[in-house]
């Protein structure tokens, strides 16, 4: 910043208003108003007022106003613009880009809307269309150039003692700011605030805040001091709440007579903290009451005749008193009736900041009595009592400055700044450069305990500050030659920093018009340093960067940068180290290594799990690798949902992954309810928290209890569900609207509950085994649960016994696999027998209502034999049945296959087997009765033999009866025999007649009288009859013929009954003598 003479009377102590801020080394003092309307047509090249209006809005002129070389220019009203600039002049030009580029940073925020309504809300409680569109169109005036306003410099008189004001409508109508050019120039009452460049920045920076002010909201002023509080905030100053509140209810509205037109403004002027009640003797003040307790105290010089006659007391370009009327607003709120009197002392203290205001008593002679009037709250104010005495001085108060700047103030001719060395320092906080700055008066002498203060700027022109290097010492004072000497640090390369000196030498500051500079370089690469989006680059800070990493999406494409940097990240051009990215993400899509170019990179990777994830890019040199870094945190948040998710027990989310799940699902019991969690997700499973889908549950399990569907909240819920069929189970979440995609969940495995004997089996409930003695039916108990799941473990008490019929059953195996096992063992004849069981006591039941019953059917074995039922004592020669039937080998009969003939056959006896001996065991039966068998022969021990024939089962079997006996019949005759049939002549032979069936079996019948009688008369019986004994045999002795060759039969005959023997001849006998004859 160019000044070309003393902009400030350094002796002139500070005084604070109301409402001050405290900038480097000067004070800022905000006490004005705006309203601001149509900005019009001026332009740099030609001077022409705007019209006339009298529009409560504003309208931007948004085609941009000239400019020269040396930036932006303001209109000066009454001014030609080709004429040269004032000093004043060229002060205020130079706030203004300074101005400018205030504004330009404000409305490049992303919150700009936000802050412009907590400045300028109008009367609005809220943002609405208007306001909003009014926002985004002033930011487009500022940001191209098109919101200016005219200023007007216009001396103390006019400007009725105010810094600076503001009118919406100047004496054409148009928007003007208006500067008080005294106070410009340093020739101002030591009641102001010091008139340094900064001071004049925020002045103008406040009244452009009046300014938005009126173009957002026409005569809706915002209440209070609008633009003080805007201008105190955006340079950064903090505030005490007394300042704030003291500020929205400032009430900083007066009038001015340009042109001889009244003005309405709002101006900055003089706006005291505190008033104590006090007399003056002696510039010694007395305090002598209690401060007074209000608000808005305020000093204003006298301004008779229109606002043509405001003027300092004593000389025309001022003097040692200041005339002022004297007002404030109590805290009831009423505003006092103004007091005149002069101020022409000030307090001695060593931070002196109060001043007396002595009232006049009549016209303009002093009472000596008035106010100590306090214009900043610290301790030495708070030392005050109602019996302070303050010792003071009345030095001068509006005196100009021109004359003693000659010899105490420094000139930018013949003072020097200088750095050593200029290039090629390291910007590491260590290596460092000096200025040396060489304070001289305009007589080349040098100016020793000046107070030199360093500013640093980004370009050569020094219109953009810059915060790039540490100035060390903050402030120092020049050495006996003028000499002040500063060191520069950096950690910020690679750049070049200009710095131009501000010398305050005996009360005057000077900005020294050369400058010096300073190149910064990197220091060697040592690490990496990752960028997400959203973040920037700031080298020499403590992270290296700034901003907040932009939120993620899941499954988008995120590009990072990755800069190889030095200590103080600062980026190394001449480093190009290969990178690997990796990422908290272990299921994002990462780049491949790449090598970085001129120090940066960028790699574009896809995160796909919802969460805070990171970053992180590692070197990968074999050796000496340059320190891996990790990014700032970044969120990812979910994608667009598109399916739905299902989680069993025992599984945990797993976000990114390819089932977007983890662990296994816990076995589950069968009739026991358990809790499953359904998520809307996107493709990559992350929870969609904004989707709400009504899930319609199913299941693998046809049996199981389902909840009601229900709508998601926050993208999950909670779902109750009971499975009633063992094994494996799914549950299946489908979208009620069909938009999202259904998801099964993992197979869950379901076992069976406590066993219940109500369902529990006994089987089988029907059997057939071979009633064979030894063929075995295993009866099985399955102790199911209450669902009729079998259950796989043993342990419960059953038992398995017989209820009614045949076989043996054996005692109950648990096969320690949920079944239980009894063994039932055929008799050897057909048959059954019902089996049931129990457990835990109770009956089984097979899911019924009663007892289950197991029937074991005892059948034949396949036919291997015939049998022939047992034959009685049958009668020799007469007919009987003989049954025979196909059998098994246990005698069970077997059904034939086809007809089989059966062919009986006599095994065992004498007789004669005969009658009917063959019979058909036709398909289907299993025996056949052969009747009409007769047997001729009386005796014991006749078995008979039946064989089978045929195509069917009949075929080749065979069987033998039992050995019966055979009587005879009826007696029918007399079997009679001789002893001898040759016997000798004259002997006698014993005739033997045997009672006889009419198969010639004897008949044993006791008593029965025989008759014998012979075929010739030869020959004699001993009896002509006999009985039979007990054999039924009555024999006789027959004495025969004495002649041999007599052929005789005997008969015996009893009743009907008869018998002859066979021939009987007589023989010779033995020689006993000869008969000779003749």
């Amino acid at each position: 910043m160019k000044v070309l003479k003393a902009t400030c009377f350094k002796q002139l102590k500070r005084f604070y208003s109301f409402y001050s801020c405290v900038l480097p080394k000067v004070i800022f003092t905000l006490a004005i108003a705006i309203t601001f309307k149509a900005l019009g047509s001026e332009n740099a090249g030609i001077l022409s007022y705007p019209k006339t209006s009298t529009n409560t809005s504003f309208n931007i002129q948004l085609s941009p106003v000239s400019y020269q070389a040396a930036g932006e220019e303001l209109v000066f009203l009454d001014k030609d613009p080709a004429a040269p600039k004032t000093p004043e002049e060229l002060r205020i030009i130079q706030a203004n880009k300074l101005v400018r580029e205030k504004l330009n940073q404000f409305f490049q925020r992303s919150n700009y809307r936000d802050l412009l309504f907590s400045y300028f809300p109008g009367k609005r409680t809220a943002i609405d269309a208007e306001f909003d569109a009014k926002a985004i169109q002033l930011r487009e005036a500022i940001l191209n150039h098109g919101f200016h306003v005219p200023v007007q410099l216009l001396n103390w008189q006019i400007i009725n003692s105010a810094m600076a004001a503001f009118s919406a409508h100047g004496p054409t109508g148009s928007p003007v700011i208006y500067f008080n050019e005294d106070y410009v120039a340093g020739k101002a009452s030591f009641i102001f605030p010091e008139a340094n460049d900064r001071q004049i920045v925020g002045l103008l920076l406040q009244e452009y805040g009046h300014a938005i002010d009126f173009y957002l909201n026409g005569d809706n002023d915002t209440p209070g001091d609008e633009g003080a509080l805007f201008a105190a905030k955006e340079m950064g100053f903090e505030l005490s709440q007394i300042d704030i509140d003291g500020a929205k209810i400032r009430d900083d509205q007066n009038r001015i007579y340009v042109y001889g037109k009244e003005i309405e403004v709002e101006e900055a002027a003089l706006v005291v903290q505190t008033i104590w009640p006090a007399t003056i003797s002696s510039n010694k003040v007395t305090i002598n009451g209690s401060k007074t307790a209000g608000s808005n105290f305020r000093f204003e010089t006298v301004c008779t005749g229109g606002g043509t006659n405001c003027t300092f007391a004593g000389t025309s370009g001022g003097g040692n008193n200041t005339v002022v009327d004297f007002t404030y607003k109590t805290t009831g709120g009423t505003i006092t009736t103004a007091v005149r009197g002069e101020l022409s002392w000030r307090d001695q203290s060593s931070n002196p900041n109060s001043v007396f205001f002595n009232q006049y008593s009549t016209g303009s002679t002093v009472s000596n009595s008035g106010y100590v009037v306090v214009l900043l709250v610290n301790a030495t104010t708070n030392a005050y009592t109602s019996t302070t005495q303050i010792s003071g001085n009345s030095g001068p108060v509006g005196s100009a400055l021109d004359a003693f700047a000659v010899s105490n103030t420094p000139t930018t001719g013949n003072s020097v700044i200088s750095a050593s060395p200029t290039t090629g320092v390291i910007a590491n906080n260590t290596n460092s450069s000096t200025i040396t700055v060489t304070a001289k008066n305009s007589s080349n002498v040098a100016i020793a305990g000046a107070t030199v203060t360093l500013n640093q700027f980004s370009d050569s022109g020094l219109l953009v500050p810059t915060t790039r290097t540490t100035i060390s010492p903050a402030s120092t004072t020049t050495d006996a030659n003028g000499v002040a000497t500063f060191t520069i640090t950096s950690t910020i390369a690679p750049h070049t920093t200009y710095y131009q000196a501000t010398v305050v030498a005996s009360g005057f500051e000077t900005i020294l018009s050369n400058s010096a500079s300073i190149g910064f370089v990197t220091g060697p690469v040592s690490k990496l340093q990752v960028l997400m989006p959203g973040e920037t680059a700031d080298p020499g800070s403590a992270t290296g960067k700034t901003g907040t990493p932009t939120d993620q999406v899941a499954g988008s494409n995120v590009t990072v940068t990755v800069n190889a940097v030095d200590d103080w990240w600062n980026k190394v051009n001449t480093s190009t180290p290969t990178v690997a990215i990796t990422t908290s993400d272990a299921n994002a899509v990462r780049p491949s290594n790449a090598a970085l170019t001129a120090g940066t990179g960028t790699f574009t990777l896809s995160f796909r799990t919802a969460g805070t994830q990171t970053v992180t890019a590692t070197d990968q040199a074999g050796s000496s690798p340059l320190t891996a870094n990790t990014g700032s945190n970044t969120l990812v948040t979910a994608g667009t949902v598109n399916k739905l998710q299902v989680l069993m027990p025992g599984e945990t989310a797993a976000p990114g992954t390819a089932s977007g799940k983890t662990g296994t699902p816990t076995a589950q019991t069968a009739g026991t309810s358990l809790n499953f969690t359904v998520n809307a997700v996107d493709p990559y499973w992350n929870v969609v928290s904004s989707a709400t889908p009504t899930a319609v549950i199913t299941s693998s399990d046809a049996q199981a209890t389902l909840p009601s569907s229900s709508a998601l909240s926050s993208g999950t819920k909670q779902f109750a569900l009971t499975f009633k069929t063992t094994g494996n189970q799914t549950i299946t979440a489908t979208d009620q609207a069909a938009t999202l995609t259904a998801n099964t969940g993992s197979s869950t495995v379901v076992n069976s509950g406590a066993a219940n004997a109500g369902m529990s089996t006994l089987t089988p409930t029907s059997a057939s085994i071979v009633a064979n003695g030894t063929s075995t039916q295993v009866l099985t108990v399955t102790a199911k649960d209450a669902f009729g799941n079998s259950i796989s473990s043993g342990g419960s008490t059953v038992t398995i016994t017989k209820s009614s019929g045949s076989g043996t059953i054996s005692s109950v195996t648990d096969n320690n696999n949920g079944t239980y096992t009894a063994t039932v063992t055929s008799p050897i004849v057909v048959g059954s027998g019902v089996f049931v069981a129990t457990l835990g006591g109770s009956s089984v039941n097979n899911g019924t209502g009663s007892q289950t019953q197991s029937t074991v059917n005892y059948i034949t074995a396949p036919a291997s034999k015939l049998v022939i039922t047992s034959i009685s004592q049958q009668t020799a020669g007469s007919s009987f049945a003989v049954t025979v039937t196909l059998t098994d080998d246990n005698g069970n009969a077997v059904n034939a296959t086809a007809d089989g003939t059966v062919t009986l056959t006599l095994k065992t006896g004498t007789g004669t087997l005969g009658g009917t001996l063959t019979g058909t065991i036709t398909s289907g039966t299993s025996s056949v009765t052969i009747s009409g068998v007769t047997y001729t022969k009386a005796e014991s021990g006749v078995v008979l033999t039946a064989t089978g024939s045929g195509s069917g089962n009949v075929s080749g079997k065979t069987g033998d009866s039992n050995a019966f006996n055979v009587v005879a019949g009826t007696a029918t005759k007399y079997l009679v025999t001789s002893s001898g049939y040759s016997p000798v002549a004259g002997a006698t032979v014993t005739i033997s007649a045997q009672l006889a069936d009419a198969n010639n079996n004897p008949v044993s019948t006791n008593g029965q009288t025989v008759n014998w009688t012979k075929s010739d008369a030869n020959g004699s019986f001993a009896s002509a009859s006999t009985t039979t004994n007990a054999s039924g045999i009555a024999t006789v002795v027959l004495t025969t013929h004495t002649v041999a060759g007599t052929a005789t039969t005997v008969t015996a005959t009893t009743s009907s009954i008869t018998g002859t023997s066979p021939t009987i001849t007589t023989v010779a006998g033995t020689a006993t003598k000869y008969l000779v004859t003749s």
